[in-house]
């Protein structure tokens, strides 16, 4: 009776009455909720947040509201590699996924019952990571915009899930939760916004075709050919990810290692990577 009065939308005395009645029930109740180890860290982690005076406790307009993008990048991971490009910020990257995870895909392992198994949702979120990274990399070095101080970033991909944890972070796949952790640690003080879309992977050809790159030996060769079919690569510079962004890329794919994003964020931010000729 009390819920059917609190839901009342005529306010009056007695669904006012309800209201704070039901909310005194719920929050006097004497039933104790388990806080178990991954909540535990988790809320020290928002007290650390919230009590640094290093962290602004702020978010620019222009990373909160859907705008025209002040650049659009591509990615796509296979269970062998990834790869990515952004004609508008002139890069485009190619990573192989080592051994060590190669051999916890779907190739190797049928299903999850172990916990051992990387899905292709993880590697294609590890893809968006990396591409935000380059992101980051070309507007803190080569690009200077007064009417756009705060740049927003669109990411395509072409898988639903990891689009969705990019834009709301993972609350189910352990992996995806440590990969969460380490797109805070990027997005902590960063000017740069960034929004998600999807595409087909019909349309998203390029990065495709990248992410199916065989062998690091056959790079050059390969993206001579890539580029020749698809003039839009002309003038892209590679961009190499950071050792220490890779290693931590590893560390939350094999490890599901939970980082700490205050203690990476300025080191991740500082050395994001280098862009080769």
């Amino acid at each position: 009776l009390l819920l059917k009065e609190a839901k009342s939308t005529v306010p009056t005395r007695e669904s006012t009455f309800a209201q704070s009645e039901t909310a005194r029930l719920i929050h006097a109740s004497p039933t104790k909720h388990w806080i178990n180890t991954t909540l535990r860290e988790e809320l020290h982690l928002l007290i650390k947040v919230l009590s640094s005076r290093e962290v602004k406790m702020r978010t620019p307009i222009a990373h909160l509201v859907r705008r025209d993008p002040s650049a659009i990048a591509w990615s796509d991971s296979s269970l062998t590699a990834s790869g990515g490009y952004s004609d508008k910020m002139g890069f485009w990257w190619y990573y192989k996924w080592p051994e060590s995870v190669h051999k916890q895909t779907l190739i190797y392992i049928r299903n999850n019952k172990d916990g051992r198994l990387v899905s292709i949702n993880v590697l294609e979120y590890a893809a968006l990571i990396i591409n935000y990274c380059a992101a980051t990399h070309y507007y803190n070095t080569s690009h200077n915009d007064p009417s756009d101080p705060y740049p927003s970033v669109l990411f395509y991909a072409d898988n639903s899930a990891s689009e969705s944890w990019m834009e709301k972070a993972c609350n189910s796949s352990l992996i995806g939760r440590a990969l969460s952790r380490l797109q805070c640690a990027m997005m902590i003080n960063n000017d740069v916004g960034l929004h998600t879309g999807h595409i087909t992977t019909k349309d998203n050809v390029i990065a495709d075709r990248l992410s199916r790159i065989d062998n690091e030996t056959n790079i050059s060769h390969e993206f001579t050919t890539i580029s020749q079919e698809y003039p839009v690569l002309a003038g892209c510079k590679r961009f190499l990810p950071s050792a220490e962004l890779i290693s931590h890329i590893l560390d939350a794919i094999l490890q599901k290692k939970y980082l700490d994003p205050l203690t990476i964020n300025k080191s991740i931010l500082t050395n994001p990577g280098q862009i080769i000729s």
